[in-house]
C-alpha cells in the first residue's frame, strides 16, 4: 500500500493543531505535527466536561463542549485518517502523513472516538505483512 502523497482535500488551517484543541505549543524543529494522541485527549475532555456541565444543569455549556467533541471527532477522521494505509497517522506541517504505523495510531479507540469504518487498522496488528513497530 502506497503512503498518501497529495494534500488534495486539507487545507493548512483546518489541520493545525493548535486550532483544534486551542492553545499553541512549542514548535518543534521539524515543524508543526498534528496527531490523533492530543486530539483524542481533548475529545475525552470535552466529552467529560459536557456529562460535568449537563449533571450541573449548565445545558449552555453541555451543548458547548459537545460541539467541541464533534468537531475534533470529524477532523482526526478526515484529517489523520490515512485512507491508504488504513491507520490514524502523523501529519506533518507539510499535509504529509508521517508514513509511521505507530501505537499512538491507537488512541482514538481508548476514547471510543473512531466511528464504523475504521476497524482495519486493528486487523494490522496480527498481521505478518504490515510492518507494526508498537511504538511511540
Amino acid at each position: 500500500m502506497g503512503r498518501r502523497s497529495s494534500s488534495a482535500g486539507r487545507s493548512f488551517l483546518a489541520v493545525r493543531c493548535s486550532r483544534w484543541y486551542g492553545r499553541e505549543h512549542k514548535r518543534r524543529p521539524e515543524g508543526e505535527k498534528c496527531q490523533a494522541t492530543i486530539n483524542s485527549y481533548m475529545f475525552g475532555n470535552a466529552k467529560a466536561l459536557a456529562e460535568i456541565a449537563e449533571l450541573a444543569g449548565k445545558s449552555d455549556l453541555a451543548r458547548f463542549y459537545r460541539a467541541k467533541a464533534d468537531t475534533l471527532k470529524i477532523l482526526v477522521e478526515t484529517q489523520l485518517w490515512n485512507s491508504d494505509e488504513q491507520f490514524f497517522e502523523v501529519l506533518k506541517e507539510d499535509l504529509q502523513f508521517s508514513g509511521a504505523r505507530e501505537a499512538i495510531g491507537f488512541i482514538p479507540w481508548y476514547f471510543n472516538l473512531p466511528s464504523e469504518g475504521y476497524e482495519a487498522a486493528w486487523e494490522q496488528v496480527l498481521d505478518d505483512q504490515v510492518s507494526m513497530p508498537l511504538s511511540g
